[in-house]
């Protein structure tokens, strides 16, 4: 049995030999359904109640998908993060998750000068409570926390041991960051308790480092999962953070 809880529409040839159960919504057209199963499908939803959410907060961005290759291309234009960070300037491509998950993704570039990374924010708005981990593809790694809607985003940054590979789990109220040079081998970066709607939204994020100057992410192997995963994580490599107050003089130098 295949069980559909938003809307499909069949773009190719969907041979049913069991049962499609689509209570949400499902559309057969161009192609006809065959096969010996039945299909129940209910009323198919607008496209205001699907679960995704594409654009940019406070500035331009866009999100392609290769379908062939599972690679994911993110711009931002003129997504400066501005201190003290109480409003988010990013482009993203956002998904609900309800309950327990995870997102990972490997970070394959950022150019010319930005970050790019993955989030878990209450809702899609700019000043929502969120834990984000981005990197900028080359030796370090950032993450933001909102702790409050509207409360400033603080920024800690972190060497990235020249891995690629992020990952970010929530259990709970407990929200997980860990990175990988691998995909397999996982190390354990931070732990943050943030107290957070059920129903969160979870993505890709990218801003640039320079008003004039647009940047492009691209991403691979992005996953989002339902449930904690239970890896096995090796011991961090001891390093020293740098501190937020750090952050945001630099960005005020630069």
């Amino acid at each position: 049995a295949t069980n559909f809880t938003g809307t499909n529409t069949n773009e190719g040839d969907i041979v049913n030999n069991g049962a499609i159960n689509a209570p949400a919504g499902f559309t057969a057209a161009p192609n006809a359904v065959s096969g010996a199963g039945a299909v129940v499908a209910g009323p198919v939803p607008a496209q205001s109640d699907c679960n995704i959410a594409l654009g940019a907060f406070n500035c331009s961005g866009s999100t392609t998908v290769d379908q062939a290759t599972g690679g994911w291309t993110q711009t931002a234009d003129d997504c400066v993060p501005a201190v003290p960070y109480m409003s988010d300037n990013l482009s993203y491509a956002l998904q609900q998750l309800c309950g327990d998950g995870s997102i990972t993704a490997k970070v394959e570039s950022v150019t010319p000068l930005g970050w790019g990374g993955i989030t878990f924010r209450e809702s899609v708005d700019a000043d929502a409570k969120k834990v984000q981990l981005m990197a900028n593809a080359s030796q370090l790694l950032r993450r933001e926390v909102r702790y409050t809607t509207g409360g400033i985003a603080s920024p800690t940054q972190f060497p990235a041991y020249n891995m690629d590979w992020i990952r970010i789990e929530r259990q709970g109220d407990y929200f997980r960051g860990y990175i990988s040079p691998n995909g397999t081998n996982w190390f354990f970066l931070f732990n943050v308790f943030l107290p957070m709607d059920e129903c969160a939204y979870v993505g890709v994020v990218t801003n640039n480092y320079n008003v004039n100057l647009p940047a492009t992410s691209t991403f691979t192997n992005v996953v989002i999962e339902p449930g904690v995963a239970g890896l096995e994580v090796e011991e961090t490599p001891e390093a020293e953070q740098v501190t937020t107050a750090n952050v945001q003089q630099a960005e005020i130098n630069a």
